[in-house]
């Protein structure tokens, strides 16, 4: 049997881990630890304590993964070639970010923080602060559609569209849309299978969003799956997604898997707790047709 070419990243506690993508096999080629990395300052160390998302991106040429973490929580990024950290702010249960044009992060926090954050890279590890800061209530998801130089980012019952655009060290972020969503607790926002619409998990579903037509639908595979915490689809159509268990509302030990031609298969990962995975691939919207203006409903 084949399976995706792209490993899975893993992460959950103060670790980051690339596993093999074969679904029987927990294979990890490459790790990063947040409680012994030599240039995370001591002040800040226990910030990376509860990494709850690591995405694949690249910075200046350079492959890198962008992590948030959520308690005391920060956003990060680090270059995967030597392990070197090369941007760390604080953000109290930071939930998810993605790489802006430009040099730009934006970053998603929830509780202590309710925020839509954004941050030049060029901070490095000694940032004063995001360059702006707008309200998101229960902040937690975000990515960025090129194609139209926009972002999507979603919190509680919201998920809203931000116009981007950069040019040095100025920028203008202005809303472009407001969606409101059928359920509560928005959680992960993630690409399609297609990389044309974006999937989102609440509390007790998980839904498809058309960027295109602005409808929220079922996403038919898990769509009255609750407590699910991470969806990523690999180049092969391969499904992950890792769910709350045991009377849990956000850790698990197992990754499920589901494979185009429908078969499931699940990892049970050993030590600590898994929160979110991720397929070794970018987790950014390709923008397939462009979408209305103004405010939309689902």
């Amino acid at each position: 049997m084949s399976y995706p070419t792209s490993g899975l990243w893993m992460c959950g506690d103060r670790r980051i881990q690339l596993s093999s993508a074969d679904p029987a096999v927990h294979d990890v080629s490459w790790v990063w630890d947040a409680s012994i990395a030599d240039d995370i300052p001591p002040d800040r160390r226990d910030w990376l304590y509860s990494i709850d998302e690591v995405k694949p991106v690249t910075h200046d040429g350079e492959a890198c993964l962008l992590l948030t973490a959520s308690w005391r929580g920060a956003v990060a990024l680090l270059r995967r070639r030597d392990r070197t950290l090369l941007f760390l702010a604080p953000l109290p249960n930071a939930h998810s970010a993605d790489l802006l044009p430009g040099g730009w992060v934006a970053a998603a926090g929830s509780v202590g923080s309710d925020c839509l954050n954004i941050y030049h890279l060029s901070s490095g590890l000694l940032t004063t602060g995001p360059r702006l800061s707008l309200s998101l209530p229960h902040g937690h998801g975000v990515v960025y559609e090129p194609a139209h130089s926009r972002f999507w980012v979603c919190g509680d019952q919201l998920l809203r569209a931000y116009h981007w655009r950069a040019h040095g060290d100025t920028f203008a972020c202005t809303l472009e849309r407001e969606i409101i969503l059928p359920d509560h607790d928005a959680h992960d926002l993630m690409v399609d299978a297609a990389g044309t619409g974006l999937i989102i998990t609440t509390k007790r579903h998980v839904w498809r969003f058309d960027p295109v037509t602005a409808v929220v639908s079922p996403f038919a595979l898990l769509a009255d799956a609750n407590d699910v915490k991470s969806v990523t689809y690999a180049a092969d159509g391969t499904l992950a997604y890792t769910k709350a268990v045991g009377g849990t509302i956000y850790k698990t030990n197992e990754i499920v898997f589901v494979r185009p031609d429908g078969q499931l298969h699940r990892r049970h990962v050993p030590g600590g707790f898994l929160y979110k995975v991720r397929w070794d691939r970018t987790c950014q919207l390709s923008g397939a047709g462009r979408g209305h203006g103004g405010m939309a409903q689902g």
